[in-house]
C-alpha cells in the first residue's frame, strides 16, 4: 500500500514525509499531557523516546501500511503535527485516520486543512473505497473536526480506550466517508 508521498502545499503549511531529524519536533508535539490524553501514546519522557517512535511507526513503515504526513510550518519549518492513515485493510480498500497537532497550533484551522488534504489524496491518490475516522467520547475538539466533513456515523467501540490518568474505559465513536460520498462533495468546501 504504502505509496510515494507527495509534498501538499498549502499557504501555511506544507504536508510531507517525516524524517528522522523532526524526532526534536515530534517530542515536543507529544511532550504535553494534555495534547497525547486521547492518544495510545505518550506523553514522552525523553527527545530519545520521541526518536524511536517515530523511526518504528513513521520512517520505518512496512510497505503494507498506508502512508502518514508530517505537517511542517513553512515560516519555522518546525514539524508541529501529523495526519496519518493507520490501519489499512485490504480486503475491504480502506484506512483510518489518526492525528496530533502540537497544543498551541490548536484551534487554528491547520488541521481542518490537513484533514481535508488527506482525504482528497486518500481518495485520489491511494484509490481508498472508504475513510474510517474515530474519537474518544470526551474528546470534543476531535468531534467538531470529524462534524466538519461528510463523515456519517458508523458505530461505536464500547470501552475502545483506557485512559492513562484514571483508568477509565471510554467509547470511540467511528464515523466513514466512502468514496462515493465524497465523489458527491469533493469537499472543496473545506
Amino acid at each position: 500500500m504504502q505509496k510515494s508521498i507527495p509534498i501538499i502545499y498549502d499557504k501555511q503549511f506544507i504536508m510531507r514525509q517525516v524524517t528522522s531529524e523532526d524526532y526534536m519536533d515530534y517530542y515536543f508535539i507529544g511532550l504535553s499531557k494534555e495534547n497525547t490524553r486521547y492518544l495510545s501514546w505518550g506523553p514522552f519522557m525523553s527527545p530519545f523516546e520521541a526518536k524511536i517512535m517515530l523511526e518504528e511507526f513513521y520512517i520505518n513503515r512496512p510497505s503494507s501500511e498506508a502512508p502518514a504526513f508530517g505537517i511542517e510550518y513553512i515560516k519555522t519549518k518546525e514539524l508541529i503535527g501529523m495526519i496519518e492513515f493507520h490501519s489499512y485493510n485490504n480486503e475491504s480498500n480502506q484506512a483510518e485516520v489518526g492525528f496530533v497537532l502540537r497544543e498551541d497550533w490548536h484551534h487554528r484551522g491547520i488541521m481542518t486543512k490537513a484533514l481535508g488534504y488527506l482525504i482528497e489524496f486518500g481518495f485520489e491518490h491511494l484509490k481508498l473505497d472508504k475513510i474510517l475516522i474515530g474519537h474518544v467520547d470526551l474528546n470534543v475538539d476531535s468531534k467538531k473536526l470529524i462534524h466538519k466533513f461528510p463523515f456519517h456515523y458508523e458505530f461505536t467501540k464500547r470501552a475502545g480506550f483506557c485512559t492513562k490518568d484514571t483508568h477509565e474505559f471510554r467509547n470511540v465513536i467511528y464515523y466513514s466517508l466512502y468514496k462515493y460520498e465524497y465523489e458527491r462533495s469533493k469537499l472543496n468546501d473545506y
